[in-house]
């Protein structure tokens, strides 16, 4: 027994493992049964045939049915046709049939399954007896399968009986309850029905509609809408359901009395509810109150209600949802007239708010009252049943209302993410008068759409909305038009930003920031002597507004001013529990930490974005280039080329031309740190063309990206010619620190002479800057100094050294591997010996120019295993090596697979198979032959005999029992216990010996 009665299996992956387990052992002749508890509809079946599906062996089914009145011989006919059993013997024994009266004959029937198990041969195979419904089965065949299944421990045989809570014949067997989905486990289910995962809040949706169900949640994935499961609309309430339940519904509907349909679509609208409240809701149109009970009774006996403690419900939400449907309106209106008036519905207020608004009329209900209502189903969190709430009261009120009202379900359904219902909800307002908050308002909610989906933003009708607000609602216009700009601003559209800026004039901390924000970033012809705005002081103390929070943040980061912008954003994120606020917040946060440099933060952050609401639904370019950028940092340049190509692709690319230019020149820095100086120029040269001559910080890294591009291209002229008009745009303006530095990093690429790069260095390095720039910046200036200069020094390498190694330091410590392992560093862009010569001495160590680059190569391993997670490219051998190395090491862990070894290595997975390809085996075959090897040493080892086959799988690294066995079979061509035999029969011989 390798379950002990009353233990519980924490998931069905465990389960599954108990299991195999279980068939391990009988497989050795340790024979036992177990007996799967649940209700129906739980998905137990589905359990069952995971397990036939991959059990390796002889298998024999026998399924129950409701009201079994065949003979034993035609119940059990699978396993005797199996066994080769003589039916004649089964009937001489029950000549005049098996019933309850038949337990006498259960021990003489059992005897007889018993001895054919004996004798039959399995070949070295356990048999596998799966017995569905056990529960439906007669008393006399529950008392033979009893008997069987207690005989087992001696038999190479495994059974499993299906059935549900307390039989008595097998109470003294193991108990394996199945239970519901977990959240992850309905994830991951979704995901293998869909194709994807859903939004995390669809997902608790789906997960809590059909209460961890599998079988009801693969029937809700089939009638949800596409739209639904992409998060972009809200699952409609009642919940869709498949039309073969709706009509088994129906036909219980014609079968019942009137009270009972009552009492079912009271509990499909009150979830649950104590049987004195039921009757008492149900009893006002009943002049017999015992008759109610009595009917009530029937319902829960007949198992259409269920109960719950001291509570009676409707076991199964999507049953909730078809009686809900298919009641005629008028038992609808009975049955909120008799809930409304129930003083029940004071001690549930969430309850009685839902009630109320859906039955009373709003032409007599005020609408201040039903906005009141609303907020409090809102504070619940059930925002589907809220929505529909919604759509009822809009197509039921008048004009007035109903605009308000449609204003109302835009704000929520934005707040949620579900762009479909904004847009029923934004087509309702039109049809109804506005006024100019309420119109701003929609106009803004809608124009944060197009941001969040990438589509081009209408400029023209933006400003004509502006404009016609400005006169009516001032503050309306103004806050229109500062979203509008900042979403501007967010495209590199600096024109259209000042445009829609310049149209109201109303002062505001926000608008101030945003016009710093704008004058920071237009492109300005070098007379133009305008210095920088200075930011306003944020008052903390203020309520939060998230925009005006989340625009100043943007703004310090890109400023330099990191440690602020941090404090700001960690405030939003503290007060900001919609997904699509979250999202936003953590997709400018990411670019906030990768100002700052601190690459390891923003992948946090952008994983966690990822996690909140998926990158191809929200904000899906500006994400995916920050995933690029994020990813050629780390060194997994492979991924990254992978990842861009679906950005290029875009059908949304051109119209925005600010996350084009930033793909490109994440393509282009990549090249870069690959030592690919032409390809890197080129895509440089696109990236800044695409933003014409803006000056913000990374239109500035661009330049000082192909300054440094045409250095390794060994064009130190052109390189010169790009810094020069670099430092013209930039020296007529008041600059951060971060743009300050960037250029004296390119001062330092172009130097000539030890004495030009020693007076560069402090400037690349913001030595005398208040705010300090980010380490990304620092480490990359100590190691151009160290490449170009360190040979030069006159004083040893002892200087030289300090460089190298502070850039390899933080480089290591932020995560930006992708710039020590690539060939950056191999090109040969050295200082010649040109100008003052007297300054130094020439070298006398030999090939000491390399020094950077060495002490890179050696350390390489210990950045990528230590510091960033394996993020190393190297020559196809050296691949080789590595991955040997790593599944030596790493084979018993049952999570490295071919993917994820190639995530270590920095690499992608057709590159692994490409480097494998020489050799005499592939990937999946290098590890699972170390695994199976390991397998073969333990069941070969004398002393390890006591251990179980699931036991071995799991310290061999195995995923799973049947992965072990079909393993050995292939490269063995035994089973795993004949390759213990040897072993078993040395043991005994020692036992013997040694008594």
């Amino acid at each position: 027994m390798f379950i002990e009665s009353g233990q519980r299996a924490y998931g069905r992956a465990q389960a599954f493992r108990q299991v195999s387990d279980g068939i391990g052992k009988a497989r050795a002749r340790y024979g036992s049964a177990l007996v799967v508890t649940g209700p129906r509809r739980t998905g137990r079946s589905r359990f069952m045939d995971d397990v036939t599906w991959t059990h390796v062996g002889p298998t024999v089914f026998i399924a129950g049915t409701r009201h079994t009145d065949f003979a034993m011989a035609t119940v059990f006919h699978p396993l005797f046709t199996h066994l080769g059993v003589s039916t004649s013997e089964i009937a001489a024994l029950s000549d005049v049939g098996i019933d309850v009266a038949g337990h006498e004959w259960a021990p003489a029937i059992g005897d007889i399954i018993l001895r054919a198990l004996a004798s039959h041969d399995f070949k070295n195979h356990a048999l596998l007896i799966v017995v569905d419904d056990a529960d439906l089965l007669s008393a006399s065949c529950r008392s033979v399968l009893g008997y069987v299944a207690r005989r087992l421990a001696n038999l190479p045989v495994f059974g499993i009986l299906v059935c549900g809570e307390g039989e008595t014949e097998f109470r003294s067997l193991p108990q394996l309850p199945i239970y519901t989905l977990t959240l992850e486990e309905s994830g991951d289910l979704v995901e293998s029905f869909i194709g994807h995962r859903p939004p995390l809040d669809t997902l608790t949706e789906l997960h809590r509609s059909c209460r961890g169900n599998p079988v009801d949640l693969r029937e809700l994935c089939e009638q949800a809408s596409v739209e639904q499961l992409r998060g972009i609309a809200a699952l409609s309430w009642p919940v869709a359901v498949a039309p073969s339940r709706m009509n088994r519904w129906r036909e219980v509907f014609s079968r019942i009395t009137e009270l009972q349909r009552l009492a079912l679509l009271t509990m499909s609208v009150a979830q649950t509810l104590e049987p004195e409240h039921l009757l008492h809701i149900i009893g006002a149109t009943q002049d017999q109150p015992g008759g109610a009970e009595e009917q009530l009774a029937d319902l829960v006996e007949s198992g259409y209600l269920s109960s719950i403690g001291h509570e009676v419900r409707i076991a199964n939400n999507l049953d909730r949802a078809a009686i809900y449907q298919i009641a005629p309106s008028k038992l609808r209106a009975t049955c909120r007239q008799q809930m409304n008036a129930c003083a029940v519905l004071r001690r549930r207020p969430v309850f009685g708010a839902a009630v109320q608004l859906v039955a009373s009329s709003p032409a007599t209900e005020p609408v201040e009252v039903a906005l009141g209502l609303i907020g409090e189903l809102e504070r619940a969190g059930d925002v589907s049943q809220l929505l529909h709430i919604l759509r009822t009261l809009i197509k039921t009120s008048p004009d007035a209302s109903a605009a308000r009202l449609a204003v109302r379900g835009v704000e929520i359904a934005m707040a949620g993410g579900y762009f479909h219902d904004v847009e029923w909800f934004a087509q309702q307002t039109e049809r109804h008068e506005l006024s100019p908050a309420e119109a701003g308002t929609v106009a803004t909610l809608r124009m944060q759409i197009r941001f969040l989906l990438d589509e081009p933003l209408d400029g023209e009708m933006m400003c004509h909305i502006v404009s016609e607000l400005s006169e009516r609602c001032p503050d309306a216009a103004a806050n229109l038009s500062n979203t509008t700009a900042l979403f501007h601003l967010f495209r590199h559209e600096e024109v259209e930003a000042h445009r829609v800026l310049s149209l109201v004039g109303v002062p505001s901390t926000r608008r101030v920031a945003l016009s710093a924000m704008v004058d920071h970033r237009m492109a300005q012809d070098a007379a133009d002597s305008g210095s920088l705005h200075p930011l306003p002081k944020l008052d903390l103390r203020q309520p939060l507004e998230f925009r005006l929070v989340s625009e100043t943040a943007t703004f310090l980061s890109q400023v330099g001013r990191f440690q602020e912008a941090e404090t700001l954003f960690d405030r939003i994120l503290h007060h900001m529990s919609a997904p699509l606020e979250q999202v936003v917040s953590l997709t400018l946060k990411v670019d906030n930490e990768m100002f700052s440099g601190t690459v390891d933060a923003a992948q946090q952050m952008w994983d966690e974005a990822q996690r909140v609401l998926p990158r191809r639904n929200f904000l899906h370019m500006l994400r995916l280039c920050q995933g690029v950028q994020l990813l050629g940092l780390a060194g997994r340049f492979t991924d990254a080329a992978d990842l861009a190509e679906a950005g290029l692709t875009h059908p949304h690319r051109r119209a925005n031309p600010g996350f084009e230019s930033r793909l490109l020149w994440s393509l282009g820095q990549i090249a870069l740190m690959k030592g690919d100086a032409n390809t890197a120029i080129s895509l440089l040269e696109q990236s800044i063309d695409l933003l014409g001559a803006a000056t913000d910080h990374w239109q500035v890294q661009r330049y000082v990206d192909l300054v440094e591009a045409q250095m390794v291209a060994n064009n130190p002229a052109e390189a010169e010619r790009v810094l020069r008009y670099l430092e013209s745009r930039t020296a007529s303006r008041s600059q951060p620190a971060t743009t300050n530095a960037a250029i004296g990093r390119g001062r330092l690429l172009t130097a000539r002479t030890l004495h030009e790069a020693r007076a560069a260095l402090p400037q690349a390095l913001g030595a005398d800057e208040k705010f300090s720039i980010p380490p990304l910046d620092r480490a990359r200036a100590h190691a151009i100094y160290a490449h170009r200069f360190g040979w030069l020094e006159d004083d040893s390498t002892q200087s030289s050294e300090g460089h190298q190694r502070k850039a390899e330091s933080i480089f290591s410590r932020i995560g930006a591997a992708g710039w020590v392992v690539g060939d950056r560093w191999l090109s040969q862009d050295r200082v010649e010996l040109v100008g003052d010569t007297e300054d130094f001495a020439p070298p006398t160590h030999g090939d000491s120019g390399h020094l950077f680059v060495e002490s890179c190569v050696a350390n390489a391993p210990t950045v990528s295993f230590m510091e960033a997670e394996g993020v190393v490219l190297q020559p196809s051998a050296g691949l080789f090596r590595d991955a040997l190395a790593v599944i030596s090491k790493d084979y018993t862990d049952p999570e490295l697979t071919v993917k994820s070894l190639a995530r270590r290595l920095g690499t992608s997975v057709r590159t692994l198979h490409r480097t494998f390809e020489p050799h005499s085996r592939s990937v999946a075959q290098m590890i699972r032959s170390r695994r199976i090897d390991c397998a073969v040493d333990l069941l070969q080892d004398p002393r390890r005999s006591d251990l179980s086959l699931a036991e071995i799988a799991r310290i061999s690294g195995a995923p799973s029992v049947a992965y072990l066995r079909m393993g050995i079979k292939e490269t063995h061509n035994v089973n795993p216990s004949q390759l213990r035999m040897p072993a078993l029969s040395r043991e005994l011989s020692t036992s013997r010996v040694l008594v």
